[in-house]
């Protein structure tokens, strides 16, 4: 039978992602004498942080209110950025390994302590021996039987005063953010708003293989349309794909897809606009201009598109139709494996925005993707799990020696 080792720490952080190991800092900077501990149930923390932004690791955008709060972290923890002319903020050397290599020093300088490959079984809170209501941890070690040793593979039981669950949403899972998070939380009395993924590619009705499209890139506008009302719109490059399109604006795009009891994806339909700086006279006057020309659309589109809107019209204004109005008809979004993040999670209504504690179990935390809050590409979702750890970490360590009767 095995062992089960008890070990007691202040402050107990599920989850070594984004939010996760910045809580950690913020924690033990606030009180060095208490004792830190993250849990992390991957072999190393941060995988999904150095995965962002193909590997460069997207961490704010200086439209954010609190990027320069970020900035200012990174450099105390030796990190320097840069700012792109987008306004994105990268590490200076656009790899996301240097961000989780900069804030795991900080964790183990601190004295903090990660425990890498544990996967909590199951969190409970109770009355301690001397009348102070603790949590209790329970986690198993996360590695196959054929590598476990008799030292390695023993049950973990933490006490703590305080917990954050930061285990992120349900995207990536092979990131090992797998929802187990959510779980916890509903069993601890909280409420789990639907889970949705979002900042991904859209499936269509229209057989992109079939028209020959798989792999046009185009820049456009593109629009999204709910039982004929217009719920989005933006400029960037669509991709299309075999299965449907992709690009950052339609991943800013699917975040306006949501779908309920009484939603469809027939309710929504897709326009792109191709020329999107020409106004449809002008675009009428050019098509009626080149009339005699052989190769219409030859340098105002991609020829394999340019080859389904002629197939497809039967006047002048049918193939600028097909220019300005092109369109698509969801019946999908690609799921968790290449969604950038989670849509729902915890209502914010059920916890204290200014710190990330609930309102219905006191002492436990809530940060990232585990809130329902979701953003648009750009280093925005990295921000709000910079700040939403932050501040729960500060708190906690403002906490963590007060009583919770």
């Amino acid at each position: 039978m095995k062992e089960t080792l008890n070990k007691y720490f202040d402050i107990c952080i599920i989850g070594g992602g984004a939010a996760g190991l910045v809580a950690g800092i913020m924690a033990a900077r606030e009180n060095p004498s208490l004792s830190v501990v993250i849990v992390e149930k991957m072999d190393e923390p941060g995988k999904k942080v150095a995965a962002a932004g193909n590997g460069r690791c997207n961490l704010s955008n200086t439209s954010s209110p609190d990027w320069e709060m970020t900035a200012s972290f990174f450099y105390s923890i030796g990190l320097l950025t840069r700012i792109d002319n987008e306004g994105k903020v990268y590490p200076y050397s656009e790899d996301g390994r240097d961000v989780v290599g900069c804030l795991v020093r900080e964790v183990l300088k601190l004295g903090a302590e990660i425990m890498p490959r544990r996967q909590v079984a199951s969190i409970d809170q109770s009355e301690g021996k001397d009348g102070v209501k603790e949590f209790k941890v329970k986690t198993a070690y996360n590695k196959p039987k054929a590598y476990q040793t008799h030292e390695s593979d023993r049950d973990i039981i933490i006490t703590a005063k305080t917990v954050l669950i930061a285990t992120g949403g349900k995207s990536k899972p092979k990131m090992g953010t797998s929802g187990d998070g959510f779980a916890f939380a509903r069993r601890m009395g909280h409420s789990i708003n639907k889970l949705i993924p979002v900042l991904t590619s859209v499936e269509t009705v229209e057989d992109m293989k079939e028209l020959d499209l798989s792999g046009v890139r185009e820049k456009c506008a593109v629009s999204l349309y709910k039982n004929d009302e217009l719920v989005f719109s933006d400029r960037g490059e669509v991709q299309f794909t075999d299965y449907g399109i992709s690009g950052i604006v339609v991943f800013d795009m699917s975040r306006f897809m949501n779908l309920d009891d009484d939603t469809q994806f027939s309710d929504y339909r897709i326009e792109i606009d191709f020329m999107p700086e020409t106004s449809y006279e002008t675009i009428i006057k050019m098509i009626e201009d080149r009339s005699d020309d052989g190769n219409l659309l030859c340098s105002w589109v991609k020829n394999p598109l340019a080859n389904v809107i002629i197939d497809n019209s039967s006047s002048v204004e049918s193939i600028a139709d097909g220019l300005k109005y092109f369109k698509l008809q969801p019946k999908n979004l690609k799921g968790w494996d290449m969604a950038q993040v989670t849509r729902g999670g915890i209502p914010l209504s059920e916890i204290d925005e200014s710190t990330g504690e609930s309102n219905i179990v006191p002492g436990l935390y809530f940060a990232g993707e585990m809130l329902d809050e979701d953003f648009k590409c750009g280093g925005f979702n990295l921000q709000h799990a910079w700040t939403t750890g932050m501040r729960a970490g500060k708190a906690m360590g403002e906490s963590a020696g007060v009583k919770v009767e």
